[in-house]
């Protein structure tokens, strides 16, 4: 797979948000280059664990703005977040139990392309479309 690069059309305007989408996109990249160097087995460890402690910040503060901005689509929004952890947190028990399979490589790194190009280039960027209408001035 290639390296992906932020793009600033996927900017909410919240500075902690799309630094925090930044962040995600690093470790995807960071996994990325492990599979390159054969040694994804270790990455997938750091990027487990990273994703289950950090999304579920992340998510809250995504959540936080949409009630903020009184963001329509909140529900769907949120269970697409709750859907999105629960997966990460199933591989994270996976990898408990068989350990760094190059399969669980694999959907990791599946997974994680699904939450940057289709939750953060759709959703998040319909999002910031909305909050950038609604609450102009967030940094």
């Amino acid at each position: 797979m290639k390296q992906i690069e932020w793009d600033d059309n996927l900017a909410t305007g919240v500075s902690e948000i799309d630094d925090q989408h930044r962040e995600i996109f690093k470790r995807f990249n960071d996994l990325l280059k492990a599979c390159e160097r054969g040694r994804s087995r270790e990455e997938i460890v750091s990027v487990l664990h990273f994703m289950n402690t950090y999304i579920t910040h992340h998510f809250q503060d995504e959540e936080k703005l949409q009630r903020k901005a009184q963001y329509p689509e909140l529900n769907s929004h949120k269970h697409d977040h709750d859907l999105l952890a629960k997966r990460f947190g199933a591989l994270e028990t996976r990898f408990q139990t068989t350990g760094a399979t190059v399969q669980l490589v694999i959907q990791t790194a599946k997974l994680l392309s699904e939450l940057l190009f289709e939750h953060i280039h759709e959703k998040d960027r319909a999002l910031a479309d909305f909050v950038k209408s609604r609450l102009p001035t967030q940094d």
